[in-house]
């Protein structure tokens, strides 16, 4: 049984996330499916919430690459830690296109029950891709990331040679879209 849920993940990883075959979808996922997402805590649970949820990926990116780094399982859970690059060039999240290449990271786990996932837990890096996407800035000031446009200098620069930095005002991103978990305590009102 381990194998067999182990290899149903692989497959809904491989076909439906990377490749978008969304018309798979109920093929891993059971009508009373409910995930756990604290980035995203709206999200829709059911066959039809799995695909809104994995089409909204695909609306939101281009050239998608999604890669299982690890998959471990035990009992009815299976566990695993991915990776998703794409470019940003639609909505995704509510949040306009940016244009540019975006890798984030997570883990997800799955309890299965006669082959079908009927529960999830999420952990995404949901403030990176904000960093990444433009609509909050790098954390610390700085970054040593290249693919950040916009970036501020490195702290130790004197205040006066900072550039602006050039991101969506977190105003004109709709609440929904920004998980209060991902904004820094400074930045809450």
């Amino acid at each position: 049984m381990l194998e067999r849920n182990k290899q149903i993940i692989q497959d809904l990883a491989e076909d439906v996330i990377h490749r978008g075959h969304l018309e798979r979808t109920a093929d891993f996922f059971a009508p009373d499916y409910v995930p756990h997402d604290p980035s995203n805590p709206a999200r829709r649970g059911g066959v039809e919430g799995a695909r809104e949820f994995i089409a909204m990926l695909h609306t939101g990116m281009s050239e998608i690459r999604y890669t299982v780094e690890d998959l471990i399982a035990e009992g009815d859970r299976v566990v695993y830690r991915w990776t998703l690059q794409g470019i940003h060039t639609g909505v995704l999240m509510g949040v306009p296109p940016s244009g540019r290449t975006i890798r984030i990271t997570g883990m997800d786990m799955f309890r299965l029950v006669s082959g079908k996932i009927v529960e999830s837990w999420v952990s995404t890096d949901a403030l990176g891709m904000l960093q990444q996407i433009g609509v909050l800035p790098p954390s610390g000031g700085h970054s040593n990331r290249s693919d950040i446009a916009g970036a501020a200098p490195p702290l130790s620069a004197p205040p006066q040679s900072r550039q602006p930095q050039s991101v969506v005002p977190v105003s004109a991103v709709p609440v929904s879209a920004v998980p209060v978990s991902a904004v820094p305590p400074t930045m809450r009102s």
